[in-house]
């Protein structure tokens, strides 16, 4: 009798000594938790950070990242290759032509001095068409860069959102584990349940753990697009409302523009019109062996011409059913999160009344805050499908 007892003014003795560490700013497991004044200070720090750190605007970040982009920036050292290339390459043809003119040259295409101006001719248009791709490449480049910074700058956005919705499922997986405890002290739960909180407040703080670095590795991305140095403070403003854009599109007019202005594809036409010309240059020159072996290489050209109509064919088709499905699911997302707030008013209703647990009002909540951020994410999905598809028309095609 004196034993049990003893063991349960034991148990008050450390129940007492829980609440009062809880109070002071502790938690079980000797974690802290921020006291109101260390949340003031930091609160003071974050709108000091606020008063320095540039924001950046959506339109603002994809005019820098059209400036600042590694690839936009190898793209116009290549296109100045390609342009110095196609100089020289001229220089080279037009003193071939005077020499070949000036030592008697005939017109006769059988003449070994013929096909050797016949030659440089080629390597001269050559190089036209690789700077004009170039040219075109660098084009094309621009939008696809400002792309995938706006879409990034919604991935940080909406990163922020998940972080801080995260932060909250931690403080309340935590607050769980720790009233396990105490009710394990008073002998109203088990280690077993002690166990299954602890798991989940561990498995929370490593949802966490994995979306801050997430941001880490897209902010240090960002930078790049903003040109920032490494580590350098900044932030993003709230995107503008998207207003209108087109969301409906006829899949034969964007099959037809995505073909017509595809480079890889007009590269491979002007391949085969080459070829032909060069097949009947060498017929005209008496060259059979060089004419056959053109043929063949022609043969080849082609169906892998043929495979690219339909592989493109192919990737309009799914970035059209991509963009049906992102409809979709804004609609089924605004059905849930107008679900979810009349939920959370009903939720709140019984908690007043006293037939809901604080839980069960904090998890209303949180659903409510999840189903509003997917909703948003939803609505910017639906923009970033449709551009694939407004780019793909102009034969820009993006990866994500």
């Amino acid at each position: 009798m004196m034993d049990s007892i003893k063991k349960s003014m034991c148990r008050r003795r450390m129940a007492v000594k829980l609440l009062s560490l809880a109070t002071a700013g502790l938690v079980w497991s000797g974690s802290v938790l921020p006291s109101a004044s260390s949340a003031l200070l930091a609160a003071d720090a974050v709108a000091a950070e606020a008063e320095t750190v540039r924001q950046y605007t959506f339109h603002e970040v994809g005019d820098l990242a059209e400036n600042n982009s590694h690839d936009i920036i190898k793209q116009e050292a290549d296109l100045a290759k390609a342009e110095l290339q196609q100089e020289s390459a001229k220089t080279s043809y037009q003193i071939a032509v005077f020499e070949y003119w000036y030592n008697g040259g005939d017109g006769d295409e059988t003449s070994s001095a013929y096909s050797a101006l016949y030659s440089l001719q080629n390597s001269f248009e050559s190089t036209v068409t690789n700077a004009e791709d170039s040219e075109t490449e660098l084009e094309q480049l621009k939008p696809k860069v400002r792309y995938d910074a706006e879409k990034l700058y919604i991935t940080l956005l909406m990163g922020e959102r998940a972080i801080a919705l995260q932060e909250r499922d931690v403080e309340i997986a935590n607050a769980a584990r720790d009233l396990e405890a105490i009710k394990l002290i008073f002998g109203n739960s088990t280690a077993a349940a002690v166990e299954t909180a602890e798991q989940k407040a561990i498995d929370a703080q490593n949802a966490l753990d994995t979306l801050k670095a997430a941001r880490k590795t897209n902010r240090d991305a960002m930078r790049v697009y903003l040109g920032l140095p490494e580590g350098e403070a900044f932030g993003l403003a709230d995107p503008p409302e998207l207003g209108v854009y087109q969301t409906d599109f006829n899949t034969g007019e964007i099959q037809k523009y995505a073909l017509e202005n595809s480079l890889s594809l007009e590269q491979a036409r002007h391949s085969l019109e080459e070829l032909d010309e060069q097949i009947k240059a060498y017929d005209r020159m008496g060259k059979d062996e060089q004419s056959e072996l053109l043929s063949i290489s022609a043969t080849g050209t082609e169906l892998s011409y043929e495979e690219a109509v339909d592989s493109l064919e192919n990737k309009v088709a799914a970035n059209l059913d991509d963009l049906m499905a992102a409809k979709e699911n804004l609609a089924s997302a605004k059905t849930q999160a107008q679900r979810a707030d009349i939920d959370f008013l009903a939720a709140n209703l019984k908690y007043d009344m006293g037939i809901l647990s604080r839980s069960g009002l904090q998890a209303a909540e949180q659903s409510r805050t999840q189903a509003a951020n997917a909703y948003a994410e939803a609505q910017y999905d639906v923009y970033f499908a449709a551009m694939k598809v407004t780019l793909m028309a102009q034969g820009i095609l993006v990866s994500s």
